[in-house]
C-alpha cells in the first residue's frame, strides 16, 4: 500500500491489485472494498491491475492539513439595500418610542383618516411640540403621497468554506437568529479578526444578526459552506435574543 496526496480529495492511501482480465468485472462487483475515491485500470486480453485509492482520515506525513478537510476558507463584507416601512424611520420611531398603546392606536385611526382622505388637521402629538412640524406629521404627510417606504444600506459580513467530502467540517446551527456584538461576533469567528473588515469606526458597533447558513456542491466533488452576518445599528430585543460578550 502507497500513500498519496490530492489536493481535492486529502491524504490518500491506494492499493492495487492483479489478475486475470477475464475476472476483473466480478471483482469490481463483488470484491472490492467500498468507500474507494477512485481507480484506475490497466489490462490486456490476459493480465488486468486496478489501482484504487482511499480517503486517509489523516495526513501520516504525506501533504499538509491545517484543518480536517479544509481545502480554502475566506470572508467577504457586502453591501445590502432594503426596503423599510415609514413607521421604521428612525425618526418616527424616535419620536413615537414613548407613546403608550392607546396613543399608538390613535395614530394608526388618525393615519386612517389620512389615507381615505377624511383628515382635517394635523396630526396632534401627545408629546408636545409644534404640530404641523413633528416628524410624525411630516411621515404621515409623505404617506398620503403614496411614499410607503425608504431604502436602507446595510453591511452583510459572508464567510465561505471550501470542504472534501467526507470532512469532519460541518455548517454552524447554533445562535441563529440572534444578535452577535463585535466581541462576542470575534469571538464566535476568529478568523474575522485577520481579516480586518469590520475592524473600523462606525462598522465594528454594528450588531450582527447570524442568519441560516447555507451547504451547495463545489466543483470536483467538493461542498460550500456559507454562513452570513447582517449588520444594523439596533435590532429589536422583543424579537431577537442576544449572544452574551465574552467573559474578560
Amino acid at each position: 500500500m502507497s500513500r498519496q496526496w490530492d489536493w481535492t480529495s486529502g491524504a490518500l492511501h491506494v492499493r492495487k491489485w492483479e489478475g486475470p482480465s477475464s475476472g476483473l468485472q466480478d471483482f469490481i462487483l463483488y470484491e472490492l472494498p467500498g468507500g474507494w475515491h477512485r481507480f484506475e485500470i490497466e489490462d490486456d486480453t490476459e493480465f488486468a491491475e486496478i489501482v484504487v485509492s482511499y480517503a486517509s482520515s489523516g495526513t501520516d506525513g504525506v501533504g499538509s492539513e491545517a484543518s480536517d478537510g479544509l481545502v480554502q476558507l475566506w470572508w467577504e463584507l457586502d453591501g445590502n439595500d432594503i426596503e423599510k416601512s415609514i413607521w421604521e424611520h428612525p425618526k418616527v420611531v424616535a419620536r413615537t418610542k414613548e407613546y403608550s398603546v392607546s396613543q399608538m392606536a390613535s395614530l394608526r385611526e388618525y393615519f386612517e383618516t389620512v389615507m381615505d382622505g377624511t383628515a382635517t388637521s394635523s396630526w396632534a402629538d401627545p408629546l408636545g411640540g409644534s404640530p404641523e412640524n413633528t416628524d410624525v406629521n411630516s411621515a404621515m404627510l409623505l404617506l398620503a403621497r403614496g411614499v410607503e417606504s425608504f431604502t436602507v444600506s446595510q453591511y452583510v459580513l459572508r464567510k465561505s468554506q471550501v470542504v472534501r467530502q467526507g470532512t469532519s467540517l460541518k455548517a454552524s446551527h447554533s445562535n441563529i437568529n440572534k444578535i452577535f456584538s463585535y466581541a462576542a461576533l470575534t469571538a464566535a469567528e476568529p478568523t474575522l479578526a485577520s481579516y480586518h473588515l469590520v475592524d473600523a469606526p462606525g462598522v465594528n458597533t454594528l450588531k450582527w444578526l447570524k442568519r441560516t447558513p447555507d451547504v451547495r456542491p463545489a466543483q470536483n466533488g467538493m461542498f460550500e459552506i456559507t454562513i452570513e452576518y447582517w449588520g444594523a445599528d439596533s435590532w429589536e430585543p422583543l424579537l431577537y435574543d442576544t449572544v452574551p460578550d465574552p467573559t474578560p
